[in-house]
C-alpha cells in the first residue's frame, strides 16, 4: 500500500533502534555510526514483481480499475502515525515505552503520463512533526524528532503503471540521515512494489476480492507480505477497498549498520497481521483517505561480543496510521 506500509516500517524501526540504544545490548554494540552520503548521490531503486491474484470477481456490472491522473495533478496529506510497544528481556518485561505520535505532510505531484498510461509523479515531505505523549520520555522524544526531521523536504521520483505498480523511481536522502533509516530506504527502495495499491487486470464488481503476494527487505530481515483487498464500493472513480495485511519472517540473522558480526541478532518469530480501509480517486496518482492497525509480535535472540552468552527478547507493537486530504 503505497507509503503507507513504507512509514509504518520505517517509523518502527526509527522506535525500534531508539529502544535497543537503551539496553545494554545497545551498550555493547552501538547501532549508530556514521555513515556518509551526498544528497546529490540518491538512492535508484528496482523494483522486485508482485503478484496479484483475483480471488472472486465481485457482482453486477464490472468494470476494469485504473488510475488516470492528469498532469499537474496535486495532492497534499497528513499521515498520522502512532505505535505502542512492550518489550521482554530474558522473559522480565521492561516497562511500555510512550512513543511520540508523528504526522508528516506529504506532497505528490503528477510530472507527466505516457501513452501506455505510467505516471511519473515527485513526492516530497514538507513537514515532519513529532508530538510527545504524556509521560514519554524526553530522550526517546527528541531523539525521534531529530532524526525525522531529516526526512523533512527528503524527495523522490517515481513511475507507477495505471494498475497502480511502481515501475521505477529514486529517493534522494539527506547525508546525515540515521544509518539504520537509511538502510531502511535503501531495502524498501528494492521492493516498491509493496508500497503501491495494486489493482487486478481483470474487470471487477462490487465485492471483488483480490490478493498480492511479494517478498520484502527491511532493516536487514526479509519478509514476506500478502495483502487482501475487497472492492465496497465504486463511484465516479472512487473506489472504497476493506484491507488486510499479513507478514511472516522466517528464523534468520539480522544483519545492521554499526553491529559487528560477533553481536550476533537471530530473529526467531516474526508475525504481523493488519486491517483497515482506504478511499482511492482513481484521477489521482495517491491514497485519498486511509486508516490502518497493524498488530506485530517477534522473538529474537542476541549474542553480545566477545561471548558466547545469548540473550533473549520478545516483542509486541501495534500501529495506527492514519490518511487524510490536508
Amino acid at each position: 500500500m503505497k507509503t503507507v506500509l513504507l512509514a509504518s516500517l520505517l517509523l518502527s524501526f526509527v522506535g525500534w533502534g531508539e529502544v535497543l540504544s537503551e539496553t545494554t545490548i545497545a551498550q555493547a554494540a552501538p547501532l549508530f555510526t556514521a555513515q556518509q552520503r551526498s544528497t546529490t548521490d540518491p538512492v535508484t531503486p528496482t523494483t522486485t514483481p508482485i503478484q496479484v491474484k483475483l480471488l472472486d470477481p465481485g457482482t453486477g456490472d464490472r468494470q476494469v480499475l485504473r488510475f488516470k491522473p492528469a498532469v499537474g495533478t496535486r495532492q497534499v496529506s497528513l499521515m498520522t502515525f502512532e505505535q505502542a510497544m512492550t518489550i521482554s528481556m530474558m522473559g522480565q518485561p521492561i516497562p511500555a515505552l510512550d512513543l511520540p505520535i508523528v504526522n508528516t505532510t506529504i506532497e505528490v505531484v503528477v510530472t507527466k503520463v505516457e501513452e501506455n498510461g505510467d505516471i511519473h509523479y515527485q513526492f516530497t515531505y514538507p513537514e515532519v512533526e513529532v508530538v510527545a505523549k504524556p509521560g514519554a520520555p524526553s530522550t526517546l522524544v527528541e531523539a525521534t524528532r531529530s532524526q525525522l526531521k531529516k526526512l523533512q523536504n527528503t524527495r523522490g521520483n517515481f513511475v507507477m503503471n495505471s494498475r497502480g505498480q511502481i515501475q521505477s523511481g529514486r529517493f534522494e536522502l539527506p547525508d546525515n540521515l540515521d544509518p539504520l533509516m537509511r538502510q531502511t530506504f535503501e531495502q524498501l527502495s528494492q521492493s516498491l512494489n509493496q508500497l503501491s495499491f495494486p489493482l487486478p487486470e481483470e474487470a471487477v464488481g462490487i465485492g471483488a476480492k483480490w490478493q498480492t503476494t511479494a517478498p520484502i527487505a527491511i532493516a536487514g530481515m526479509s519478509l514476506t507480505q500478502t495483502g487482501t483487498y475487497e472492492l465496497v464500493s465504486f463511484d465516479n472513480n472512487t473506489a472504497t477497498l476493506n484491507i488486510q495485511v499479513n507478514q511472516a519472517a522466517a528464523p534468520q540473522s539480522i544483519g545492521l549498520p554499526g553491529i559487528p558480526a560477533s553481536a550476533r541478532i537471530q530473529l526467531k518469530k516474526l508475525q504481523t497481521e493488519g486491517q483497515g480501509r482506504s478511499v482511492l480517486d482513481l484521477t489521482k496518482p495517491f491514497v485519498l483517505q486511509s486508516t490502518l492497525s497493524m498488530q506485530s509480535a517477534s522473538q529474537m535472540s542476541f549474542r553480545n561480543p566477545g561471548s558466547n552468552q545469548e540473550t533473549a527478547m520478545t516483542t509486541q507493537a501495534t500501529v495506527q496510521i492514519k490518511f487524510q486530504p490536508k
